[in-house]
């Protein structure tokens, strides 16, 4: 049997078009009692009585809500739907008999799948309606050049299963007006893990502009709609809108293959005017005010810096907080990471102190501390696994209500739905999954001993945390794919990539695997795989930015340009900068540097952090002569703390020379 269809048509006062577009429906090759139409009357504009009225064929009821918009008619129609595939429809449109049939041809091949047809002008076509016709066509083939892999549709011709419709939440109803609100319709149908299908054999006739004025005026409210999609998918790495040049170059040049003789030159003409009066509308609404109220700028980062440099010219004391600090949230980890310092089965088990588990109490004091020093963010991280913690959430939340910024580190196989949303409630900021291996078939090699199914967990636990925030739209936490680059993985950055993409990741971070001074040199590169892993990663950079995901590619690229002697290039301003706190409390200068500068068990954490061994620590690293190797127990190899302290170091190295002296002044020695 067919499956039951509800055609959707929202209208505002265009009773006219709507008229001939519900008569058209009386047309269709599809069983009549298989479908009905609704019609969302958005404000104003009810068609006549007769072309409402039921004669048999097929169910026509109206709805009548106040005036909010395109997609929140469609909203409205979809829960009063009885269809298991709703229909889309705009007014001024008219299908074509077999239409619908071939719709549901395609939804039943792919029933998971959103499913678009075909729009061609309804009547002969006028320079404009052609150009608008035109701008349509060249959308669909720059978005959707495999029909099975679609990735935009309009919604005046567009099918979506019923359920999975209102369970990512339907169209979003902050788009006011008819632009904007289908492009963000589909880039979160598929940040939730659903497909798309082109079909363009189902068409639909539809009434474009004629006139210039309403040409220019369509495109410029399609701009307004451009704006407004940014701000709103701002989180999204398919969402920001802004297309290369040659996307610019490829429609303007579009008619030149489509259309003969002079009409190709005005269609081209038009086009490019389309693309002035879109980009007016987008400066227009982005001088309006947001319909997303923007975080406010930090005004006292300029302070902040001021003291930052003042500390760093006494030579020792640090004359503001750490900008943030890494609290160690659990000793317990699932998983032995080839290379990891404190689970991998190729280095021997190091003695513990106290507790497997950051204590709440000592973190809450700890918060309190901080935020008073002026400390801005929290990673949660660690020597384990932090999802194994039984209340992380609660710690998430006493960050985020202390106000910082909270990063989380995870290997991503514990992330299952109930905690995903504990997650999002709890306002995570970003969550940096951890994956050393980009493959199943290189999991294996990575993490000795663990079941390759593992890998499987990794890759759901990402794909559900990108699913759960496309339907909440919420644009926390930012997903990201953290890989560590190892031997194993030299030949699959590609593969890390795809991955990153088709998950719905909004980003992927790489850094060079560090052989803690040899004991892991088989896992390490060798000069030849770094060249080769800098090309692949050039290669990989076009790629990400082409789908607009985050990187740290730059970034990663200049650590194996300095090499592992990142001591040469700069002195370490950790003791400025940053501060990490262990499981029991002992403050250490960074995560590789297990140097004890104090005790929370035993004093606060304001004492440490100008105590005498901070201090010291500060003292030496400034006295030390430029490219001096570090003190044998810190690992200092491809620091992960490079790019800030180049950037302290730009301005300070000018001062550098007299507080060297300074601190040589005081006789210090080293402590550690």
């Amino acid at each position: 049997m067919a499956p039951f269809c509800s055609i959707i048509i929202p209208t505002h006062n265009r009773p006219a078009q709507v008229a001939a577009c519900i008569e058209s429906l009386r047309r269709l090759d599809y069983p009549p009692d298989r479908f009905e139409a609704i019609v969302v009357i958005d404000g104003h504009g009810a068609p006549a009585e007769d072309a409402m009225r039921a004669d048999g064929r097929f169910s026509v009821a109206s709805i009548v809500q106040p005036q909010s918009g395109p997609g929140a008619a469609r909203n409205t129609g979809a829960a009063q739907a009885k269809g298991t595939l709703l229909v889309f429809v705009d007014d001024d449109c008219v299908p074509d008999p077999q239409w619908l049939g071939r719709l549901v041809a395609q939804h039943l091949a792919a029933p998971d799948h959103v499913i678009g047809g075909r729009t061609v002008p309804l009547a002969p076509a006028s320079l404009c309606s052609l150009a608008a016709h035109l701008l349509i066509e060249y959308l669909y083939e720059y978005h959707n050049p495999r029909a099975e892999n679609a990735r935009f549709f309009a919604s005046n011709n567009l099918a979506a299963p019923a359920n999975l419709f209102r369970e990512i939440g339907g169209f979003d109803e902050r788009f006011s007006f008819a632009a904007g609100e289908d492009r963000e319709f589909c880039e979160r149908w598929l940040r939730c893990g659903h497909g798309m299908t082109y079909a363009p054999e189902a068409v639909m006739y539809h009434c474009y502009p004629a006139g210039l004025k309403a040409f220019l005026r369509t495109n410029y409210r399609y701009g307004r709609g451009a704006t407004i999609f940014r701000r709103l998918t701002s989180f999204s790495p398919k969402g920001r809108g802004y297309q290369p040049a040659s996307f610019y170059t490829g429609l303007i040049t579009y008619p030149f293959g489509r259309v003969r003789g002079w009409k190709a030159l005005a269609a081209s003409a038009l086009l490019a005017a389309s693309q002035a009066a879109t980009a007016l509308g987008a400066a227009r609404q982005a001088l309006a005010r947001s319909t997303v109220k923007a975080p406010p700028k930090d005004a006292t980062g300029f302070i902040d810096r001021l003291k930052l440099f003042g500390g760093l010219l006494t030579g020792e004391k640090a004359g503001t907080g750490p900008f943030f600090v890494t609290v160690d949230v659990t000793r317990r980890c699932n998983l032995t990471c080839i290379a990891c310092y404190c689970h991998s089965p190729l280095r021997e088990a190091r003695p513990r102190e106290g507790g497997e588990d950051l204590a709440p109490e000592m973190f809450s004091s700890l918060l309190a501390e901080l935020k008073e020093m002026g400390t801005r963010g929290i990673v949660l991280s660690g020597d384990g696994e932090p999802l194994l913690h039984p209340r992380l959430p609660d710690l998430i939340s006493l960050a985020k209500d202390a106000g910082f910024h909270v990063l989380l580190f995870s290997n991503g196989t514990l992330l299952d739905r109930a905690l995903i949303g504990k997650l999002i409630d709890s306002g995570l900021d970003a969550l940096r999954v951890s994956m050393w291996a980009a493959t199943r078939e290189d999991f294996t090699g990575s993490y000795p001993g663990v079941n390759p199914s593992y890998f499987d967990r990794m890759v759901e636990g990402i794909t559900r945390m990108a699913r759960e925030k496309a339907i909440r739209r919420s644009s926390i936490p930012l997903l990201q794919i953290h890989h560590p680059i190892g031997r194993g993985a030299v030949r699959n950055l590609g593969a890390l990539v795809d991955l990153a993409v088709h998950a719905g990741c909004d980003g992927v971070s790489f850094s060079p695997m560090k052989t803690a001074k040899g004991e892991f040199t088989e896992c390490g590169l060798t000069p030849e795989m770094e060249a080769e892993v800098v090309t692949a990663l050039k290669r990989e950079k076009g790629r990400l930015e082409a789908a607009g995901l985050k990187h740290n590619i730059d970034e990663t690229i200049m650590r194996y340009r300095l090499g592992e002697a990142v001591w040469k290039h700069a002195p370490c301003y950790a003791g400025w900068l940053h501060t990490r706190v262990k499981v029991n409390g002992t403050v250490q200068p960074c995560n590789n540097c297990p140097v004890a500068m104090g005790d929370l068990r035993q004093e606060t954490f304001r004492a440490i952090w100008n105590g005498s061994r901070y201090r010291d620590f500060r003292r030496e690293w400034l006295r030390a002569e430029p490219g001096a190797p570090p003190p044998e127990i810190c690992d200092c190899g491809y620091c992960c703390y490079l790019r800030d302290h180049l950037r302290v170091h730009r301005i300070f190295r000018w001062f550098l020379p007299f507080t060297r002296l300074r601190a040589a002044g005081t006789g210090a020695s080293r402590r550690h």
